[in-house]
């Protein structure tokens, strides 16, 4: 029995020090994929608030029309994204429904198209989520603001064969004009469209059979008239 008369020490129960790591394959598909990189964002955000926050408003929203000053800082009062405006329920709800999320099912048909004639799967995190999903062997690469090694660093390295990059407005297209110009200067293949990229892979898979054939544009307009 304790002697009432001592201080007795208490242990903490509510203080946790293990760390449980997430599996790789999970950490790949995250949008901050390592410690390193949470730390890196981290110091960026304190380093430079109103650049880093300027960037991911870019990237992750959709304006109807541009801020003129991201922050507006009067103690105690913060205003953010002065003279921006944007539709709260587009960018949390319709936008996921169209442009490069509507375009996954086709990517993944595509994506095993290119896969079973020996190419290396490379994508972002959405999309390789989605081709992970689907059965694929996949690596997922930086976009370039999230930082190096990025895809436009995986192609100046000549990592990189061709380049399928869907994109959704003026938003989107301007935000991927390093990745274009980067293909352009690598001279690699680059295409925008699931159309484009469907007959890519179609092409590629009559080169691989040896049945790829070059007619001139009359031979398919007789064809037609003879209908």
């Amino acid at each position: 029995m304790s002697d009432p008369t001592r201080p007795a020490a208490i242990d903490s129960v509510l203080r946790e020090e293990r760390v449980f790591p997430p599996p790789p394959a999970f950490a790949h598909r995250a949008s901050i994929s390592s410690r390193a990189r949470y730390d890196e964002l981290y110091r960026r955000s304190l380093d430079h608030p109103e650049t880093f926050w300027a960037d991911l408003a870019r990237e992750r929203l959709r304006w109807s029309s541009p801020w003129q000053r991201v922050l507006d800082w009067q103690p105690p009062h913060a205003k953010w994204f002065g003279g921006g405006s944007l539709n709260v329920a587009h960018n949390c709800v319709d936008r996921h429904a169209e442009g490069k999320d509507a375009d996954k099912p086709a990517t993944c048909r595509i994506a095993r198209v290119l896969h079973e004639l020996g190419f290396e799967l490379l994508a972002s995190r959405g999309t390789a989520a989605a081709l992970a999903a689907a059965g694929l062997p996949v690596t997922v690469v930086n976009k370039v603001h999230e930082g190096r090694p990025h895809i436009v660093d995986l192609i100046k390295d000549k990592s990189v064969a061709l380049v399928v990059n869907t994109s959704e407005g003026a938003q989107a297209i301007a935000d991927s004009y390093s990745l274009r110009r980067a293909a352009l200067m690598g001279r690699l293949p680059y295409y925008t469209t699931m159309a484009g990229a469907r007959a890519l892979v179609e092409g590629l898979r009559k080169l691989a059979r040896g049945s790829l054939e070059v007619r001139p544009l009359q031979a398919y307009l007789a064809a037609l008239e003879e209908r």
